[in-house]
């Protein structure tokens, strides 16, 4: 519900003359949809529900693009207490920039890609060590472009739920990817592109990642140097996938396209 906002006389000096009538409701409007680029001028307080550290003086609704491009050490954070939302999550712009998850939520709510390195030579990291990222419609991009993408995955949830995208990394041949997952859950409903043009290195020692329709590695660039070193946890794709990769394929049942 909106905002009501209800004035009142409560004093009138000597001497004035009051007209009584009907009083007045105002209503405060709802702002728009739009951009909302994090500035982290909250600092010390750079938690993500701090309005103060977004340019429109309040944290993304589940309609606003989150921009997180900023050259500054005063990057976010999303805590137990913080369930966050957005339509969209572009990260970088020739900048580096750092996303850090102990707990909580983010959800991104919007059809259109989250991109994870939008902008070139961005240098993106996120470390998750709880709570659940959740990317529900689009691919998930990490990076879009030249620069390079870290994931610390120690705990929690890093999710794409649309079935009918992916996530793919190193899309762009410039572009390098990190993986790092001792613990939690790497997860994609659709497929999972790793070192999809550009070289992907995953390191994982724990926790499961899962490519529920299929895991494809370093598909568009045989010679790209993606390497999965598979020291501990899961890799799993599921029952109507396939691991696959250029060099070569693990699965001797299903086909992969």
């Amino acid at each position: 519900m909106d905002d009501v906002v209800f004035w009142r006389v409560d004093e009138v000096d000597s001497g004035s003359t009051v007209t009584t009538g009907p009083s007045w409701s105002f209503t405060a409007a709802a702002a728009p949809a739009g951009n909302n680029r994090w500035n982290g001028g909250g600092y010390p307080d750079v938690s993500w529900d701090n309005g103060d550290n977004w340019d429109r003086g309040f944290a993304p609704r589940a309609i606003d693009v989150a921009h997180i491009k900023t050259a500054d050490a005063n990057d976010p954070i999303i805590d137990s207490s913080i369930d966050a939302l957005c339509s969209i999550l572009l990260m970088g712009n020739g900048t580096p920039d750092t996303l850090t998850m102990t707990g909580g939520s983010l959800t991104t709510c919007g059809t259109a890609n989250a991109k994870l390195g939008d902008g070139a030579n961005s240098t993106i990291v996120i470390n998750q060590s709880g709570g659940v990222m959740t990317f529900a419609d689009g691919d998930t991009l990490m990076p879009n472009s030249s620069g390079s993408f870290t994931l610390n995955l120690s705990g929690g949830t890093f999710i794409n739920t649309d079935a009918g995208h992916s996530i793919k990394t190193s899309i762009n041949g410039s572009g390098t990817a990190y993986l790092n997952i001792s613990d939690g859950n790497f997860t994609s409903a659709g497929e999972m592109l790793i070192g999809d043009d550009g070289p992907t290195y995953v390191e994982q020692t724990g926790g499961a990642v899962t490519a529920t329709a299929k895991l494809v590695m370093d598909r568009k660039n045989l010679s790209n140097g993606t390497m999965y070193n598979l020291k501990g946890g899961t890799l799993y794709a599921g029952d109507n996938g396939c691991v696959k990769s250029k060099q070569k394929s693990t699965n001797s049942g299903n086909k992969c396209n």
